[in-house]
């Protein structure tokens, strides 16, 4: 036990400079420790307790995990950071009346800090977007993976994660929420019977998507909408449930071509007619 004293205090029995680097380490591993077990034992037990909420309950159950996430990392970090100048002897207060210019970028790092912090809180209590939203924001569009207390990460179709600090966030466009639109346009030349073709997409369409789940409104033919230069443009719409407006694009878009292959209706397209001459016929 000397022999341990000895190494790390010194002769007025404080702690040398190392033995202070050693617990200022030492308390950054079980900071991560208290945090690793809050979220494996004390989050994961809510998240088993709750697993069953699904749809918007369940994605507001899970952005408000990922803020109790942030918001102990947070917490935890702090009272370490608190911790560790306090090991070394520095006086908090005297240390930001005395930093000048370095006091000024702590300054301007917290209100930034606090400026996250609080956009954090009101896009959790207004339920601006939750966890698994598709959203435009700050330019970027994407599902949204993470939200925190500081930052709000998304993905886009390409896989890229896009991490937008929350005070960024001042315009967000939501297409999860409320009803959505499924549109999908289509031509038919101008030789196919109009009249005919309305018919069978009108009544093939219905059947289709009868009873459906996520449609809301079933699909409603708007023809002719435009005529164009190769054909009659037709126009069908849908309206389903947050999120399925895309597969219902797709899938629309399908029986719409078989319908029309079935009964010989001609989607126009470009053709190229070539002529060989022979010297007989120059």
């Amino acid at each position: 036990m000397e022999v341990l004293k000895s190494f790390l205090l010194n002769e007025n029995g404080k702690l040398k400079f190392y033995s202070k680097i050693i617990l200022v380490v030492g308390l950054l591993i079980v900071s991560f420790f208290i945090v690793r077990m809050v979220q494996k034992v004390i989050l994961k037990s809510i998240k088993k307790r709750f697993k069953t909420l699904h749809g918007p309950e369940g994605k507001r159950f899970q952005t408000l995990i990922s803020l109790i996430e942030s918001l102990t990392k947070t917490f935890i970090l702090i009272i370490w950071f608190f911790a560790t100048i306090s090991i070394f002897g520095i006086d908090a207060k005297g240390l930001v009346a005395t930093a000048g210019i370095g006091g000024l970028a702590i300054g301007l790092a917290a209100k930034t800090f606090i400026e996250d912090f609080i956009s954090g809180i009101f896009i959790l209590a207004e339920n601006v977007f939750n966890i698994g939203d598709y959203v435009s924001i700050a330019g970027k569009e994407g599902v949204v993976v993470d939200v925190g207390l500081r930052i709000t990460v998304i993905r886009d179709f390409n896989g890229e994660l896009h991490t937008i600090p929350n005070n960024l966030i001042k315009i967000v466009t939501n297409r999860s929420k409320n009803i959505q639109r499924a549109l999908v346009e289509v031509q038919i030349s101008y030789e196919s019977d109009l009249a005919k073709a309305k018919e069978l997409l009108t009544k093939g369409l219905a059947e289709k998507f009868e009873g459906a789940k996520s449609v809301i409104e079933a699909p409603i033919l708007q023809a002719p909408v435009e005529l164009m230069d190769s054909g009659v443009l037709l126009r069908v719409v849908a309206y389903t449930v947050p999120g399925e407006q895309w597969r219902i694009e797709r899938e629309m878009r399908e029986e719409i071509k078989n319908i029309l292959d079935r009964n010989n209706i001609e989607i126009p397209y470009n053709k190229m007619d070539i002529n060989l001459k022979t010297d007989k016929d120059a």
